[in-house]
C-alpha cells in the first residue's frame, strides 16, 4: 500500500507504507531516479518538483534526484535543527492543536488555538516559542506550503482555512 503520493510537473513519487519510494514519468533530468538507501534506512517524505524530486530520510537527511538536485554539504545539518513538519487535529469546542515535529519525528511544541484565530498571529507564536532553541524556525504544512509563506500570500486566513487548505484535520 502506499502512504503518500506526490506529483510533480511530468513524473509522480510514491511513498510505499514499507519507507520505499518509486517514480515514474518524465526522466529528462533524473528526477525518477531515486538514491538507493542504506538496510534499516527509510524515506518518510517524498516531494515532485517541476525536475527534480526531494525525500526526507527516516535518518532526517534529505537526498534529492534530477535537476539542481545537490544539496549543500551542511544542508542536513541546518535544516534538522530549524524545520519542522506541523499536524493539525480538531476539538470539539471548535479549539485546533497545531502540533510540531522535528524531522526525526519528535514532537518539539504542541500549540492550542481557536480555529477562528488568525494563522498568521499562531505563526508568530510558534516562531516565538520555538526560537528559544531553534534560529529561524520553518514550519511545513502536511502538504509541503510554509506556514509563514501562506499567512504573507493571505494575511487574514484563520487556521480552520490553513488547516482545511493545506493540512490534514484529524480528531473530531
Amino acid at each position: 500500500s502506499y502512504a503518500q503520493v506526490s506529483a510533480g510537473r511530468d513524473h509522480t513519487v510514491l511513498l510505499r507504507s514499507d519507507g520505499t519510494a518509486v517514480a515514474f514519468g518524465l526522466n529528462d533530468d533524473g528526477q525518477c531516479n531515486l538514491p538507493l538507501l542504506e538496510e534499516g534506512v527509510s524515506y518518510t517524505q517524498v516531494s515532485a518538483g517541476r525536475y527534480r524530486t526531494v525525500l526526507l530520510r527516516c535518518d532526517g537527511r534529505v537526498v534529492a534526484c534530477g535537476k539542481n538536485s545537490a544539496i549543500p554539504p551542511d544542508f542536513n545539518a541546518l535544516v534538522k535543527d530549524r524545520v519542522l513538519q506541523a499536524d493539525f487535529s480538531y476539538e470539539d469546542n471548535d479549539e485546533i492543536i497545531v502540533r510540531c515535529f522535528g524531522l526525526d519525528g519528535v514532537e518539539v511544541l504542541q500549540l492550542r488555538a481557536s480555529g477562528s484565530d488568525l494563522a498568521r498571529q499562531t505563526s508568530k507564536e510558534l516562531a516565538l516559542q520555538l526560537n528559544s532553541d531553534m534560529q529561524d524556525p520553518r514550519v511545513i504544512l502536511p502538504d509541503g506550503e510554509l506556514l509563514d509563506v501562506v499567512c504573507r500570500a493571505n494575511p487574514n486566513a484563520t487556521l480552520v482555512t490553513v488547516s482545511l487548505k493545506h493540512g490534514k484535520a484529524g480528531g473530531a
